[in-house]
């Protein structure tokens, strides 16, 4: 995750002439994220080491949708990705049948 984004949407009047109530005002609380390129690994981090060397599409998601956070150690050129959530969440790969989902893959 790279930034949280606060989206604060004004009230919606009623219409007029309609019988709808109006809407209240409300926030809708976003994350950037980043998808990594781990090809050619399919393994989870959590047992075994998982590496990546370039990043792929971000994305704006619904923050409640985020299960568990990673971190990454560099190691040479490439990053190792730490993930201590043993017995809470699962790695899910995401993308392309090559494993790597760029910008234009959307």
């Amino acid at each position: 995750m790279e930034h949280i984004i606060i989206c604060k949407l004004p009230a919606i009047p009623s219409p007029t002439g309609r019988q709808l109530a109006p809407t209240p005002p409300t926030s809708n609380i976003l994350a950037l994220v980043t998808i990594l390129d781990t090809s050619p690994a399919r393994v989870d981090a959590v047992y075994d080491p998982v590496w990546y060397k370039k990043t792929g599409a971000r994305r704006v998601v619904d923050i409640g949708t985020i299960q568990c956070l990673i971190g990454r150690i560099r190691v040479g050129n490439q990053y190792g990705i730490v993930d201590r959530s043993y017995g809470a969440e699962r790695t899910e790969f995401l993308g392309t049948e090559d494993g790597f989902e760029s910008e234009d893959n959307f």
